[in-house]
């Protein structure tokens, strides 16, 4: 039985079909917009998926690399830092060697110097409580709270301990703190919770191991501010009247320990230049990863322009010649009734 063909089936189906000529026009527009292969998870669940765990990865890294960012940062005002405690142990050491030519230096003079050697105390305190935006540099695991303070009685302290105490145990535990940090090297955790220094970034950057801490076997102190203060004592008692308080021979025992703690500060700004070349190096790494996994998402998320702009060239020609096609339907129909 033959069928009749109305003008409105005929419509009706056009319409579907230029619905749907028009909703792929409007997603080629977009694509040459915006270049994206897909805009919802539905459309390439596969391919989305896979973009999904490579921009979890590109985050990740983006962290590794902001963390080694913030350590840089941290170490190179450590190391301003440093060279400036250098600077007033450079200071102090001439001062002293001045005092060390017996008969040469007045009483007025040795006033003078013991009131620069507490100028330099002054100094190094504000220079070693160094922050970093809200952290002190030399402020080990406890980089949010100020490191050092001074006691009324004007020895130095360590977060509230004396650098001098007696307790060495816990001046040597405080000095080999460690900070481990995540720079994508693979972090491994034992049964007992240790962390494995090969797969983390171990900064041991705190304030006790580079100026030093408990005191010699003569009872002298090892830290810089203490010893640059027990010098300036010695020098104001001999002006008090007590002449065995200080000496040339004095002023050489203070003048070999600057120097020792100068070396010892030298090698410590030695390691974090050996630190920081480490940084530099994994940064690298961490950059070439980044670009590979940008390169990759790139791939999976994004057309070529040439292809979308010629995709899109296509399906406006097809929209036109369905338009064209369809007036041309529509109007025969029309005229067929008419008869």
């Amino acid at each position: 039985m033959a069928m009749r063909i109305t003008t409105n089936m005929i419509s009706g189906e056009y319409k579907n079909q230029m619905q749907t000529t028009l909703n792929q026009l409007d997603y080629y527009q977009k694509r040459a917009n915006d270049l994206r292969k897909f805009r919802k998870f539905s459309e390439d669940p596969v391919t989305a998926s896979k973009a999904m765990r490579l921009r979890r990865s590109y985050t990740q890294n983006q962290d590794y690399r902001n963390n080694i960012s913030t350590i840089g940062e941290t170490y190179a005002m450590a190391e301003d830092a440093a060279m400036d405690v250098k600077a007033i142990l450079d200071q102090a050491k001439d001062e002293l060697q001045a005092m060390t030519n017996s008969g040469t230096v007045s009483d007025s003079e040795l006033a003078i110097y013991a009131k620069t050697l507490r100028g330099l105390q002054e100094d190094f305190v504000g220079i070693v409580n160094s922050k970093l935006n809200d952290n002190y540099v030399y402020g080990g695991n406890k980089a949010t709270e100020i490191p050092f303070t001074v006691s009324d009685d004007g020895k130095l302290l360590y977060r509230g301990m004396d650098v001098d105490t007696t307790d060495a145990a816990t001046l040597e535990e405080l000095a080999s703190e460690r900070v481990y940090i995540d720079i994508g090297l693979g972090v491994n955790v034992d049964a007992d919770g240790n962390v494995d220094e090969a797969s983390v970034f171990s900064d041991d950057l705190n304030g006790l191991s580079y100026f030093g801490y408990g005191v010699d076997e003569n009872g002298k102190s090892n830290n810089i501010y203490n010893m640059l203060g027990e010098a300036a004592t010695a020098i104001e008692k001999y002006l008090a009247g007590d002449e065995s308080a200080f000496d040339t021979k004095v002023a050489g025992e203070y003048v070999g320990k600057v120097i020792d703690a100068t070396d010892k500060l030298l090698v410590s700004v030695g390691n974090l230049g050996i630190k920081t070349s480490q940084l530099e190096r994994l940064e690298k790494r961490l950059i070439n990863t980044q670009e590979d996994l940008n390169e990759q998402l790139s791939n999976l998320e994004y057309v070529d322009a040439e292809e979308a702009y010629t995709d899109l060239t296509w399906q406006q020609y097809v929209y036109d010649a369905s338009l064209k096609i369809g007036s041309q339907l529509l109007q025969s129909s029309f005229l067929d009734y008419m008869r």
